[in-house]
């Protein structure tokens, strides 16, 4: 925290001790020395009195300025204190001066002061108490205050709440820019969140010594282990099978509730295919389906609604004037219900349109994608939206308040039950802008749309894949072909967007830069393939991710993939997790003699022992991620080279990883306290 930087503070006037007639302190900020109106007289002709200046943010004050009226008894206050704090009720005093008696406005620094030596601290409150006049027979008065500081950023509306403590953590967490802030950041925690997020902060801040024993002495305060907490995933590449697909892209998949994950189409890198597939996950195999399919497609969209029944809509086209078909899949068979959805007051032909079951109204919602144009000439144009009745075969087009807010293409949707709502997430706009936002539409309501989150990063092309009994949604996000695919995951029950697989994408600059150097793969950790218009599903009975095809940067524009990928997420339980604590809190050592004694033989020895320790129990994944960590040879030199500063010393890079074990740790807290 830079704070030369500082401007002036906003505030407003929370309470005051008395005025004179007309002569309230309501003026106090606006500096007019002409103006006698302009000025807050009391109606006492001697102290104390006080006014009570409430800041429109928390900010470190760093001066305050008294003006004065220009004509009689300029300064009608001579003796005068200034108090400041958080609390209103806990205020510590800062400033002990007097006035001199003329038309001269005067300032006073803050800092250094007497009353704050080494650290500044954040208020939120400013009482300034008048003890004396200049004049005995007048009432005493004060013309001007104005207040210079640094604003801090502001926690939740709820800071006291222990429902938002992690949140309001994380906040105050951003302002850690430096060594000096870290101790602001330190009272701030335990003014706004239970006391052991404080003492927690403190002990790894300060690299103490028995952090571990810590710890798991106040293990009540943690998580004990839920999908509150992110997962972890591990993945495989699944051996082919002899009836693997043939290689595409731009197909879709879908889970059924029988458990067989459901194939159609895509586009082979010459032409459209038409074929339909069923994977069975539990014995790696592949079905084709002998029976009459819907036709050559790609890019369409599929939904399942809760009796298994798969009901695929919108294909790409480029013949020009092709008509919108429905198709529903049951029982192993493909049947057609609409020829011209338009013609029934539906959409034209779309591609990469949003689809989802509506459960509570036994319905179809189509919005969004780009229609197939009459003619090359034409302009794309998104798709409007739509509620299919699937009992009543019949097509209505829904007026929403925000057009814009759906105005995409390639977007990722599913139905959330719990809220009734379709959740749409990123998508292109015409002008292949990437979208980040997360949008509700509230089934029941209009189908009103509202966005509820905004990713980290931008999800333009991307595929998504929702498990409804933890309302987790996992993300994948193409990525760089020396990186491999990025994996995110979001918690509906709490908005929290958590990296689970590194990858490399365009937005890496939004991921501070410690954790990202902690999180590059290390030897031996399998990943996806970087790649594009590829498809992914969860499966509930294997709680697993299932990705297949796509494209692959560096192939030609004819060769597809046809590898299929299982992720496996295992939810933290109690015993790993704390393995897990205990891995974060070694490699913290491990960095730290990086940092400080780059001598690659001296940390290797001391991995070793942290590894052969009898009761270290480590997780085979934190395993292979410290032994990565030493045979990537992390030094001084390496850490330095990803932060964006040109020069960083020694304390700045220790307490920088210290904050990036804390963040950590902050996924285990327990809110609920």
């Amino acid at each position: 925290m830079d704070l030369t930087g500082a401007t002036s503070l906003q505030y407003s006037v929370h309470s005051y001790s008395s005025q004179e007639h007309m002569f309230g302190p309501e003026t106090l900020g606006v500096t007019d020395p002409t103006d006698a109106l302009s000025k807050w007289s009391c109606s006492a002709r001697a102290g104390p009195q006080y006014v009570l200046l409430e800041l429109k943010r928390i900010a470190i004050l760093t001066r305050i300025a008294i003006g004065k009226y220009e004509r009689r008894h300029p300064s009608q206050c001579c003796d005068f204190r200034v108090y400041a704090g958080l609390s209103r009720t806990s205020l510590t005093p800062i400033l002990t001066h007097s006035l001199r008696n003329n038309t001269t406005p005067e300032a006073f620094d803050l800092l250094p002061s007497p009353y704050i030596k080494k650290t500044p601290s954040p208020v939120r409150y400013v009482k300034i108490e008048l003890q004396t006049a200049h004049v005995s027979n007048e009432s005493i008065s004060l013309a001007f205050v104005g207040l210079t500081g640094v604003e801090l950023p502001t926690p939740p509306s709820a800071i006291h709440s222990n429902v938002y403590s992690r949140t309001t953590a994380r906040q105050i967490l951003s302002m850690c820019t430096n060594e000096r802030a870290v101790p602001i950041a330190g009272q701030l925690l335990k003014m706004s969140c239970p006391k052991f997020f404080g003492d927690l902060f403190d002990h790894i801040i300060s690299g103490s010594d028995n952090l571990e024993d810590f710890i798991f002495e106040n293990w009540s305060h943690f998580i004990p282990g839920d999908s509150r907490i992110p997962p972890v995933l591990a993945a495989d590449r699944l051996p082919p099978s002899e009836n693997t697909p043939h290689s595409r892209s731009g197909h879709h998949m879908i889970t059924m509730p029988s458990g067989k994950i459901l194939l159609h189409g895509g586009w082979s890198g010459t032409r459209d295919l038409a074929d339909t597939h069923l994977y069975d996950p539990s014995t790696n195999t592949w079905l084709e389906a002998n029976d009459d399919s819907p036709g050559p497609r790609s890019w369409h969209s599929m939904a399942c609604d809760s009796k298994g029944n798969i009901y695929m809509l919108g294909r790409f086209d480029d013949s020009h004037g092709s008509r919108c078909d429905l198709w529903r899949y049951k029982s192993g068979i493909w049947s057609c219900i609409c020829n011209d959805c338009s013609a029934q007051g539906g959409p034209v032909l779309v591609r990469e349109c949003v689809l989802t079951f509506v459960e509570s109204c036994n319905s179809l919602y189509v919005a969004g994608g780009l229609e197939c144009r009459s003619n090359q000439n034409e302009p794309y144009r998104i798709g409007s939206s739509y509620i299919y009745d699937i009992d009543d075969d019949r097509w209505t087009a829904v007026s929403i308040s925000s057009v814009s807010t759906l105005h995409r293409t390639g977007a990722s949707a599913f139905y959330d039950a719990q809220t009734n709502c379709s959740i749409v997430i990123g998508g292109l706009t015409t002008d292949d802008e990437q979208l980040r936002d997360v949008v509700a539409i509230k089934h029941g309501e209009g189908h009103s749309p509202r966005v509820i989150s905004r990713a980290p990063l931008s999800l333009g092309r991307h595929r998504s894949a929702f498990d409804r009994t933890s309302r987790l949604v996992y993300i994948s996000v193409p990525g760089h072909s020396d990186c491999g695919m990025a994996i995110w995951c979001l918690s509906l029950n709490t908005l929290q967007w958590t990296q689970l697989v590194p990858g490399n994408t365009a937005d890496t600059a939004r991921i501070p830069p410690f954790v990202e150097l902690m999180n590059r793969p290390a030897p031996g950790l399998k990943l996806p393939n970087a790649r594009t218009d590829h498809q992914m599903v969860y499966h509930p009975g294997t709680k697993a991710l299932y990705i297949y095809g796509g494209v692959m940067p560096g192939l030609s524009r004819k060769e597809r993939l046809n590898d299929v990928w299982r992720v496996k997420i295992d939810f933290v339980g109690s015993p790993q997790y704390a393995r897990t604590i205990r891995a974060a809190i070694r490699r913290q050592k491990y960095v730290e003699a990086c940092i400080v004694t780059p001598h690659q033989m001296s940390n290797l020895e001391m991995l070793r022992h942290t590894l052969m320790t009898p009761d270290t129990r480590l997780t085979d994944a934190a395993i292979v991620a410290l032994s990565g960590m030493a045979a990537r040879n992390v030094t001084i030199g390496d850490i330095q080279r990803i932060y964006p500063f040109s020069v960083l010393g020694m304390p700045d890079l220790l307490i920088t990883s210290r904050l990036a074990l804390f963040e950590c740790l902050l996924y285990y807290l327990d809110d609920a306290e």
